[in-house]
Order: C-alpha cells, then sequence, then structure tokens
C-alpha cells in the first residue's frame, strides 16, 4: 500500500516539474522604461546625412570681340654699301695683279660696292668707272653682307703698251691770279693704244685720243704750292704709266 501510494506521488512531482518547463508566451523583456529611454537617446545623436548638392554651375566665359592684335612688320634697315681704304690701294679691270690699273684708291675715300670675290677683293663703283679694290686694306660700311658674288672677266692676251717717256714739261706760275700753265710733252712709244690720260696728283684728269704726245692746262696753284704730273697710255685690256714728276710754285 504504502509502495503504490510513493508511485503516485512520484508521478504527481515529475507532472509538476513537466509543467514549469514548458514555453511562455510573454514578451521578452525590454527593460523597461529604462531601456527606452536609452533607445531613443542613441536615435536622437545619431547624424542626418546631408543631402548631396549639386556642383555650382560653372561661370560662362564670353570671348572677347576685340580679336588678335596684328602682328608687328619689322622693316630692316638699308644702307648703300661701301668701302674704304687704310693706305692707298689699286683698283684693276679684274681681280688680279694680271689686269690694268683703273685707279688708285686713296685713304679718306670711299666707293660704292657692287659685288665681291670672295676673299679678296670688292667690284666698286669710281669716277674712272668700275674695278676691282683689294680687300686687304679695306674696310667695308653699310649693308655690305647684301651683295652678290660676281664672276671676274678673263685675263686678256693681249700685249701690254710700252709706257709713254716724258721728255719736257713747262710751268708759269701767275702770283697775281693764283693761276699756274703747265704744257707737258712725252714720246709715243706704242702702236695700237687707245688712248692716253693725264695723272694729277694720283687723279685721271683728261682723256686723249690715241697717238697724243701734249697736254696744256691752267690750274689753281699759288707760292708754295705742288703738283704731281705723269701720263698713261691704255688699251681695252692693259695700260702704262710714265714716270712722275712735280711742279712747285716759288
Amino acid at each position: 500500500m504504502r509502495l503504490r501510494k510513493f508511485f503516485v506521488f512520484f508521478a504527481l512531482i515529475v507532472l509538476v516539474q513537466a509543467a514549469c518547463n514548458l514555453p511562455r508566451n510573454s514578451a521578452p523583456d525590454t527593460g523597461g522604461p529604462a531601456a527606452t529611454s536609452a533607445a531613443m537617446t542613441l536615435l536622437a545623436e545619431t547624424p542626418t546625412p546631408l543631402p548631396r548638392s549639386s556642383p555650382p554651375p560653372q561661370a560662362s566665359v564670353t570671348p572677347s570681340a576685340t580679336g588678335t592684335p596684328p602682328e608687328a612688320t619689322i622693316t630692316p634697315t638699308f644702307s648703300v654699301p661701301m668701302v674704304g681704304v687704310s693706305e692707298r690701294t689699286n683698283c684693276r679691270s679684274g681681280p688680279g695683279v694680271n689686269y690694268q690699273l683703273v685707279v688708285v684708291v686713296s685713304p679718306g675715300e670711299q666707293v660704292e660696292i657692287l659685288g665681291a670675290f670672295p676673299p679678296q677683293y670688292w667690284l666698286v663703283r669710281t669716277d674712272y668707272g668700275e674695278c676691282w679694290l683689294y680687300a686687304e686694306f679695306a674696310t667695308p660700311v653699310g649693308s655690305f653682307w647684301t651683295v652678290a658674288s660676281v664672276t671676274p672677266p678673263p685675263t686678256s692676251t693681249g700685249i701690254p703698251p710700252q709706257a709713254p717717256i716724258i721728255q719736257k714739261w713747262d710751268f708759269f706760275c701767275n702770283a697775281v691770279t693764283g693761276q699756274t700753265d703747265v704744257t707737258i710733252q712725252w714720246k709715243d712709244t706704242s702702236g695700237g693704244e687707245t688712248g692716253y690720260r693725264v695723272i694729277r696728283d694720283n687723279v685721271a684728269v683728261a682723256d686723249l685720243p690715241a697717238n697724243s704726245t701734249e697736254y696744256s692746262e691752267t690750274i689753281a696753284l699759288v707760292s708754295g704750292e705742288s703738283a704731281s704730273y705723269a701720263i698713261e697710255v691704255y688699251t681695252a685690256d692693259f695700260k702704262a704709266s710714265s714716270s712722275t714728276f712735280t711742279i712747285t710754285c716759288p
């Protein structure tokens, strides 16, 4: 009897424990009012993302209506090419001593450059025609770099004339008028010459026909002044000069 009561009591205890272990349907504990307050604080402190702003509109630049300024025009300055010499220099009919002498250019003179025959000669214009000036003692000025190179004439194969021989000269100095009369006579020793030139103080002052043998002139020459003379014979390719003599007014 007692054993039976024991089993009944044991079964009741098992049933009670099983009932206590059944799941409950009540809402989960959220911590009460304190938990709710903390959650609201957290929500209040969370930063709200700002809306993205559109980039500012770019300013519209209207090109100037003035246009591009014109380019400056530079006009080079040109001056006539000239040449002078530091000492008396022969100017010949071609670039070399095998050509006939045209004129002697003296220091202080300047002649126009017409062309160049590098590296030693300038083709120039003188009062006695074009000739070739030796460049060793020459100094060019002006726009000499603009002149073109030129081809020299061929060397003549003709026979040079014989220099005339001075035979006599007379002069008369007039102290009242300051004028001097000069007369020169020479011997014609050449054949086939083109003509003669009278050279006074290294400058040709007169051209005479072939076969001439005398020349006279009146010049301004007062007491104490001098003048030198020579007679030059020339052909198309050559020339030859007499000896030089000097007259001086007393």
